[in-house]
């Protein structure tokens, strides 16, 4: 083989060197892509599961919520009418010390010179204050029920907003592109952003505003924004 082959072999060797390193850098770059993507995938489906799961979370608590504002509802009612009782009926008119002191004046009077007409009415003053004590232990029983059941309900319905919020912020996971596709990539989301809020405040849409704000002025648009002077309205 002459020197001239020799050296015409080398340099198709060394090109295909280059071509080799080339092609495996270019296969290396798509392999970092896809494990990009294939993270990317994966944290949008931990999100959508922890989203999921809240959402049932949420679900059980309005439930709970629910359930909570009945029992409290009914407990309210059973106050209302435990409150008529105790206002409107006689014993409660005359009063629980009253009761008291008729009942130990009786016992003084039974004691010195005991009767069968003083024992009657001693035995009914008992039942009455009873019958007293037993109305005010319930009505003190309902109250303990009826703020308990408040508090849940206090506590479940911050508990539901907390929840709901934490599941809106969630789902700021992922955008909507012009194009109808949902994308979770930072990139698009600042490209998106770039350009809504580009579109938002440029100079035409400012104008515009300005227009609508001074209704008695008109501006020459076509004019850079120095020489922009109000005229009076034709």
């Amino acid at each position: 083989m002459s020197t001239t082959d020799e050296s015409v072999h080398g340099h198709k060797s060394l090109g295909l060197c280059e071509d080799f390193a080339t092609l495996k850098q270019e296969i290396a770059a798509d392999v970092k892509e896809l494990k990009r993507e294939v993270v990317d995938l994966g944290r949008v489906d931990t999100l959508e599961q922890k989203h999921d799961a809240q959402k049932e979370e949420l679900d059980y608590h309005r439930r709970e919520l629910l359930t909570l504002q009945d029992k409290n509802q009914e407990l309210q009612y059973q106050l209302e009418d435990l409150e008529k009782r105790l206002h409107c009926s006689d014993i409660r008119t005359k009063g629980h010390q009253q009761l008291e002191d008729d009942i130990k004046a009786l016992e003084v009077a039974q004691r010195q010179a005991g009767s069968l007409a003083t024992r009657r009415q001693l035995t009914t003053l008992r039942k009455q204050l009873r019958a007293l004590d037993e109305d005010k232990a319930e009505y003190a029983l309902l109250q303990i029920k009826q703020k308990f059941y408040a508090g849940g309900n206090r506590v479940g319905h911050l508990l539901a907003h907390r929840l709901c919020t934490q599941a809106t912020e969630w789902r700021v996971a992922d955008l909507r592109l012009p194009s109808g596709t949902l994308t979770c990539q930072e990139e698009l989301f600042r490209h998106q952003f770039e350009r809504f809020y580009s579109d938002l405040y440029s100079t035409e849409e400012l104008d515009h505003k300005g227009m609508e704000d001074h209704p008695g002025e008109k501006y020459d648009t076509h004019r850079s924004p120095r020489e922009h002077t109000p005229a009076a309205a034709g």
